[in-house]
């Protein structure tokens, strides 16, 4: 599926948001939402949460960044696309 990384972290800040009861939900149409997002995206790429201060080993680190940067890379895609509509 197209995209598949990016739907699967904002549904994952979605859930998150709902356990700790806040309202916002964020969908990839708006690009208010894709803002927040990436936002979100480049503080998971901190050193502090990529390594879980240190409690990860480089290779499991490496697997978090790969996903965190593919996420940037289709909210990128879904932006050129939104600009062309």
């Amino acid at each position: 599926m197209k995209y598949e990384n990016i739907i699967r972290y904002a549904n994952h800040a979605n859930t998150l948001s709902g356990l700790f009861g806040i309202k916002t939900t964020y969908n990839l149409k708006y690009d208010v939402d894709r803002i927040a997002l990436r936002a979100m995206l480049k503080d998971e790429l901190s050193p502090e949460h990529l390594t879980c201060d240190g409690e990860l080993s480089m290779k499991q680190a490496k697997v978090k960044y790969d996903y965190y940067t593919q996420c940037l890379r289709e909210l990128d895609e879904i932006d050129k696309l939104d600009a062309l509509a």
